[in-house]
């Protein structure tokens, strides 16, 4: 996965529609949302509890 969609927020001008960029954020934050919980839900007792925490946070949108 390409960090264009990173890119594009941080260089953001009127000349984009902010819509469609809005919507792309929002479509990889789901997917990445989902990602997350998927490794959380198949190997969350495996993982180191710092690593669950992070998880956890994330998810939480906290900035820990």
């Amino acid at each position: 996965m390409t960090d264009d969609l990173v890119k594009r927020l941080r260089k953001w001008d009127y000349g984009e529609s902010t819509w469609g960029l809005l919507e792309d954020a929002a479509d990889r934050i789901e997917k990445l949302e989902a990602a997350l919980r998927t490794v959380k839900e198949w190997h969350g007792y495996g993982l180191p509890l710092e690593t669950n925490r992070m998880i956890d946070a994330a998810l939480e949108g906290n900035d820990e």
